[in-house]
């Protein structure tokens, strides 16, 4: 499994969860971020670990806004809707002697673009953070939301895998700056991956055999687009990977620990 989900993120502390994508139940993944500041960040003139949102718009301070005139507040017309249920919420230490949080903040780099295959440096993937928003957690520990489908992107020439940042309101009114990070991985319907397949920009893998270097080397190697923008620029460990059949999942996990962090799964070939 990687290590890392974002930059930010503690190593070794990745976690399996399910979530529900647009209605259907999937494997993803979970991991703690620290409180550090990312230079990228910085030089957006951005000096906290969470976003100007929550440092600088009162509507989110509970000392300036009273909780109680709060209301969800998110992105509509997006083309998904996640469901996070108190299972994952559980990981998170909560939901034993910790009560379930009432508030929740996220933020995702901008909507994906699939005709776009070479991935932006972070702030540019993030502009002015419109796939973000608030969500009220019901008292059962589920919380619904719309996002954009977030783009991955590069930090210091690394990838990481298309996530979401979610950072809870303490018991004590204050936004916790030790947030959590969950990778959102495309899941597309038969005739999206049609569109990918027909662009000639994405790498198709079906099955384990192929979840080597030199084989997915050989395969973008036989493609002279693919091998314009990933072999000759050297950076193979950036090219889309559509996954289908039985072992997406398992594949998936497999391309992960050697690299890999732009994947898609065909949702109509997962079991």
């Amino acid at each position: 499994m990687v290590e890392k989900l974002c930059y930010t993120c503690e190593n070794d502390q990745v976690q399996l969860i399910t979530l529900y994508y647009n209605g259907m139940k999937i494997n993803t993944l979970l991991e703690k971020a620290d409180d550090s500041i990312p230079m990228w960040f910085k030089k957006a003139g951005i000096y906290s670990p969470l976003p100007k949102a929550l440092t600088c718009q009162s509507k989110y301070n509970p000392f300036k806004n009273k909780i109680s005139n709060w209301k969800s507040d998110f992105p509509s017309q997006t083309g998904l809707k996640i469901k996070i249920t108190p299972s994952t919420l559980k990981k998170m230490g909560y939901g034993q002697n910790q009560k379930y949080p009432r508030w929740m903040y996220f933020w995702a780099s901008k909507h994906r673009d699939f005709n776009q295959v070479c991935p932006l440096d972070a702030e540019p993937a993030y502009g002015n953070f419109y796939n973000s928003g608030l969500v009220e957690i019901n008292k059962d520990g589920n919380f619904i939301f719309n996002m954009y489908l977030p783009t991955p992107y590069l930090v210091d020439g690394i990838m990481y895998t298309p996530h979401l940042h979610l950072a809870f309101l303490g018991k004590d009114r204050v936004w916790q700056v030790n947030t959590w990070t969950i990778t959102i991985f495309p899941h597309l319907l038969r005739d999206k991956v049609k569109e990918l397949k027909n662009t000639r920009k994405y790498l198709f893998i079906s099955d384990l055999a192929d979840i080597s270097h030199e084989n997915i080397k050989a395969k973008v190697s036989q493609d002279k687009k693919l091998t314009k923008v990933f072999l000759e620029k050297n950076s193979i460990l950036q090219v889309p990977i559509v996954l289908s059949g039985k072992d997406s999942y398992l594949c998936g996990d497999l391309l992960l620990k050697i690299g890999y962090t732009n994947l898609i799964y065909n949702l109509d070939k997962i079991n």
